[in-house]
């Protein structure tokens, strides 16, 4: 970070020691005169999609009573950080998948798959990649907790902000289980 703005160069008998802690999470700094302004990293808006919030793995037939169900998961606790790069935004996105084993559990190992899509401007979706949050369960344990954290690119035209796209996240879900979070 350019030895951290050029190491807050202040002027006169300014005391940087409150102000330091402020900068050092900030991810840029720009200078005014002597005086190092922090410069604030606005990422693109992130959301859970409505509806993939939540997955439920039932046993094979036509029961989805709660002793019907395999696996559980939700997502949750997401963040965002960006930072410039050359011509565009790393932005890391982070959450996690808290898994339970259900009544109808029949493995120690569940993979979950799960999406993030970028779109721009509130409709197109510019692109869409599945990943797997794996959960091993001990015996007696039957809960499990992972943070997913990946980075995604956005490449910016000149005077184009990040705020322009938007990051959805959520479980990739099958038509079944989409009608089963609707009704929820």
């Amino acid at each position: 970070m350019k030895k951290l703005c050029k190491k807050l160069a202040f002027s006169g008998s300014v005391r940087a020691g409150a102000i330091i802690g402020l900068m050092l999470g900030l991810a840029a700094c720009s200078t005014v005169g002597n005086i190092i302004i922090p410069r604030k990293i606005v990422c693109p808006p992130t959301a859970v999609v409505a509806g993939t919030g939540s997955y439920t793995l039932f046993r094979p037939g036509p029961g989805r009573d709660v002793e019907d169900v395999k696996f559980d998961a939700e997502i949750s606790k997401v963040r965002v950080r960006c930072r410039y790069r050359g011509r565009g935004a790393a932005v890391t996105i982070s959450f996690e998948v808290a898994g339970t084993l259900g009544p109808a559990a029949d493995t120690s190992v569940y993979r979950v798959p799960f999406f993030v899509a970028v779109s721009r401007d509130n409709e197109a979706v510019l692109g869409k990649r599945v990943f797997v949050s794996e959960h091993r369960f001990s015996a007696g344990v039957d809960h499990s907790v992972q943070r997913e954290e990946l980075v995604q690119f956005i490449p910016l035209e000149k005077n184009q902000k990040p705020t322009a796209f938007e990051i959805l996240i959520g479980f990739q879900l099958t038509p079944e289980q989409l009608e089963y979070n609707a009704f929820r």
